[in-house]
Order: C-alpha cells, then sequence, then structure tokens
C-alpha cells in the first residue's frame, strides 16, 4: 500500500507531502515516489496507485500529472480497480472482502491488472485459457509446503474473475457484451497429476475404528472430547470451537442436539486478531442432533458446571482455544496412532476430515445427500454433492440390498431358477 509522508524543513515545519510505494506492491519493487504541495492531493494520488496495483497511474507523468485528462478517466475501467470497486460494493463480511481482495492482488492483478474490462482483446477466451494455464504451474504454500495450486483454488480464482466481469456486463449501460469466462473449459482434477507424497483426493477419510484408535492417543481429556464431539457431529473448528454450555440441549426427552449459531473468524482492522461472528453461511445457522451416548459423555465432561456463556472447549481459562495450540497435539496424536498400528501410515488426516469421515459414515449408511447438506449446513446441495458424491458409490451395495428388501425380491441364490422359468415361458 502507498503512504502519504509529510515533509518537514530544519524548522520542523512540513513544505510538502510524499506519496511512496514499492512497484506492484512487491518486496522487492522499486520503490516510487511523487512530491505534493498539498495533503488532500496526495490522498487521491495515493488511492490512485492502490488502485491501479501499486503502479503508476495511467497518463500519469511524474513531476506533472495527468497528461491526458481522458485517460485518467478511463483509469476507472482498468481491472485493478474496477475489481476493488466490485468488491467494496459487495453485501458480505469484512474479512471476506479482504480475502477476495487479497486473492485478487496476488493472482488477478499481475496478469489483468492494467487491462480494460471493456476491451475484447483483453479479456477473452483466449486470455483466460492463458491466464489459466498459467495458474496450473503456479506454486503456493499448502500448509507448510509450496506445491503446484490446487484445482479447487482454480476454480475458485476463476469464479472470481467471471463474477467481476459479469458486473462489467450488467452494469448500466453494459461495459461488454459477453463474459469470456463463461466459454473457458477448466482442466479436470486429474489434468494436474498427482504428486509422490499426496492422494488425488484431497480429502482424508477415517473409520470409525481409526478415530477410536486416534482418540486414544491424546493424553488431555479435553482433547478426546473435542475430537470425538467434531466427529459425532461433523462441526467445523470455528463452530466447535465457539460452542457454549447453553448450545448443548435436551430439549425433550431422548432428544439431545448442538446448536450452531456463531463461530469464530479472523477479523481485518480490529484489535482482536480473531471476533466471533455468525457461521460461514445462513444454512450454518443450525441444530445438530447427536447421539445420547455423546450427550452423557459431555455431561460427564463437565457440561452441567458450565455456566451457560461459558465455552465447552477453551484454552484453560475460558477463552479462545486457538486452532494453532491445538494443531500439535493433534500432530503428536496421529503419529502416536501410526507408531501403535492404530492408523495406516500412509494416510495423514486433519482436523477437518473429522468432518469428512462423519460425512462418510452417514452415506454409507444410506443417509440422503439432502440430510447430510443440513447437517453440515451447507447453503446448496451443490457443494455437499460436488464434494461427497463419489462416496455414494460405496454405499451402493447396501442401497440394493434395501431395494432388495422393500420390493421382496427373491435372494440371488433362486435367481437362476427365475432365469431359467423365464426362458422357458419366453419360449
Amino acid at each position: 500500500m502507498a503512504s502519504v509522508n509529510p515533509r518537514t524543513n530544519k524548522a520542523g515545519e512540513i513544505t510538502s507531502y510524499q506519496v511512496k510505494w514499492r512497484n506492484g506492491g512487491s518486496a522487492d519493487g522499486g520503490w516510487q515516489t511523487e512530491r505534493f504541495d498539498d495533503e488532500d492531493s496526495a490522498k487521491v494520488f495515493k488511492k490512485a496507485v492502490d488502485d491501479n496495483g501499486q503502479h503508476w497511474p495511467p497518463g500519469w507523468v511524474k513531476g506533472r500529472g495527468y497528461i491526458n485528462p481522458a485517460e485518467a478517466d478511463d483509469q476507472r475501467y482498468l481491472f485493478a480497480q474496477f475489481a476493488r470497486k466490485s468488491i467494496e460494493n459487495r453485501t458480505a463480511s469484512k474479512r471476506y472482502k479482504h480475502q477476495i481482495q487479497r486473492a485478487v492482488e496476488m493472482y488477478l492483478n499481475p496478469t489483468f491488472g492494467t487491462c480494460d474490462v471493456r476491451s475484447a482483446e483483453h479479456f477473452s477466451k483466449a486470455t483466460i485459457g492463458v491466464w489459466v494455464n498459467k495458474m496450473m504451474v503456479t506454486k503456493v504454500k499448502r500448509g507448510s509446503k509450496v506445491k503446484i495450486m490446487a484445482p479447487e483454488t482454480l476454480r475458485g480464482l476463476h469464479g472470481l474473475l467471471s463474477s467481476i466481469l459479469k458486473e462489467a456486463v450488467i452494469t448500466e449501460p453494459p461495459l461488454r457484451d459477453r463474459n469470456p469466462c463463461d466459454l473457458t473449459r477448466l482442466p479436470r482434477d486429474d489434468d494436474w497429476g498427482i504428486e509422490d507424497d499426496e492422494s488425488s483426493d484431497v480429502m482424508e477419510f477415517m473409520t470409525p475404528e481409526e478415530i477410536a484408535g486416534l482418540v486414544s492417543c491424546f493424553s488431555r481429556a479435553s482433547d478426546r472430547m473435542l475430537v470425538r464431539t467434531a466427529y459425532g457431529s461433523g462441526m467445523r473448528w470455528g463452530e466447535i470451537s465457539a460452542l457454549a454450555a447453553r448450545h448443548a440441549r435436551s430439549p425433550q426427552l431422548g432428544r439431545y442436539e448442538l446448536r450452531v449459531t456463531r463461530a469464530w473468524k479472523r477479523s481485518t482492522g480490529d484489535p482482536e486478531p480473531y471476533v466471533m461472528g455468525p457461521p460461514k453461511s445462513r444454512a450454518g445457522r443450525r441444530t445438530i442432533e447427536i447421539t445420547s451416548g455423546l450427550f452423557q459423555e459431555l455431561v460427564d465432561f463437565g457440561l452441567v458446571k458450565l455456566g451457560k456463556d461459558d465455552l465447552i472447549f477453551h484454552d484453560g481459562s475460558g477463552g479462545r482455544l486457538p486452532h494453532s495450540t491445538f494443531y500439535y497435539r493433534w500432530l503428536n496424536a496421529v503419529a502416536k496412532a501410526k507408531k501403535e498400528g492404530l492408523l495406516p501410515v500412509w494416510k495423514f488426516p486433519t482436523f477437518h476430515d473429522l468432518r469428512h469421515s462423519h460425512v462418510a459414515v452417514l452415506l454409507s449408511d444410506r443417509h440422503s445427500l439432502t440430510y447430510v447438506q443440513r447437517r453440515l449446513g451447507h447453503e446448496s446441495i451443490k457443494t455437499t454433492s460436488d464434494r461427497y458424491g463419489h462416496l455414494l458409490e460405496t454405499a451402493h451395495e447396501a442401497a440394493l440390498a434395501t431395494l432388495d428388501r422393500v420390493m421382496g425380491i427373491p435372494a440371488p441364490a433362486s435367481l437362476s431358477g427365475a432365469e431359467g422359468a423365464l426362458s422357458r415361458t419366453s419360449a
């Protein structure tokens, strides 16, 4: 980000204002400066530099200003500035807008930042395709490693680019005839290939037996309870770490539930790095039924001794439990489980994989995608289907057995006799 710095004389009096920034915004970009007599002009220029991706505004000549006023007006149609304005006007959380603006600056602006959103030459099926191919070989940090960008990351970036260009199509009056992203075919997951140290499936499913073995490898009772609750409910980290005693309920005899009404989220520009806010989506506000056994475990864990607003899982002093703190205990438990033969050495589960494993159990026992969608808090069933639909294939035998039972179809042993009778009838 560019900055405005007052310049003073020997007497300490402000004589001018300097706008300073690194070219392109990168750490290795050369320092650029421009001087102004008044602070207001400096602030206007600073915003123009920020909107243009930390580059000189088009049409501006150092020390002289805009030589071509028309170019100065046209800069609002440059992708970097158009995208920033698009994101600012969205009805979304401050954190989410900060995240996607950062994605624009990191992955879209280097290619499209100075392109005109009105231009069919700058934005076409061909130019989008070139960018997609570039992203397919771009390396990003994934956990502690630097790896090729994951397919789902590229899909998200392509969707972000498409949403920005769509605004150029639907604005009044329209700035372009159509969205070139609609013409782009994104590569399949297997077009990336598979690295030696990872699976083609980004999700790591664990069996109930493996979960039980992993739980036994935690030395803290609170960690064991946390993992079992996550597996038994399918909740996200931000949701389960925000659970208060009042959210665990038994509204009627034989029914037990956890209510998801809030979640911990990273804040931007606030004194606290994390704040309590609403769940990930509107569908995220939900009630999850749990077993009587899990509810009793929570009671034995000390649920009834907590105040209604006390966190069930906390840092030991009643405050937010940082994921980074728990993460090292998780890694130690995973390593111990492998050493003791309780978890296959080729599995590298994360805490979020408890959620995936929760889904696997439900689908393998023939529960519908709609039920799973509501339980997980997905806004759209398409999200559930895209992510977990392949698990339905592993449940096809159980589904066929169900059809056999409800339709009264004979057992396979008598099938040959039926085929024989059919052939004689046909004859």
